[in-house]
């Protein structure tokens, strides 16, 4: 399972059963797939520091649980990730 967060100028975009591209934050070139699980009913403060966001502090996020999709080999735990979530067709 993945924790991401969206952006609120993207939240609203994100629902489950979206397909995902979880990439491995650290530049290797590892990837999985997965889907949205659920989307969280309330906004927040981003968990990360500023830093590491490179966004202004104040920009409330919107967290979504990602399963990954089976048959694929897993990171290991607390591994840093991104995930590029799949626009949905209108």
């Amino acid at each position: 399972m993945v924790r991401a967060e969206a952006d609120q100028e993207f939240a609203e975009r994100i629902t489950p059963g979206q397909e995902v591209t979880i990439l491995d934050d650290s530049g290797v070139t590892e990837s999985w797939r997965g889907r949205v699980r659920s989307v969280a009913a309330w906004y927040a403060e981003p968990r990360l520091t500023t830093d590491e966001l490179g966004r202004p502090p104040s920009l409330s996020t919107l967290e979504c649980v990602i399963d990954f999709d089976p048959g694929q080999m897993l990171p290991r735990l607390g591994r840093r990730v991104r995930a590029s979530i799949k626009a949905r067709t209108p």
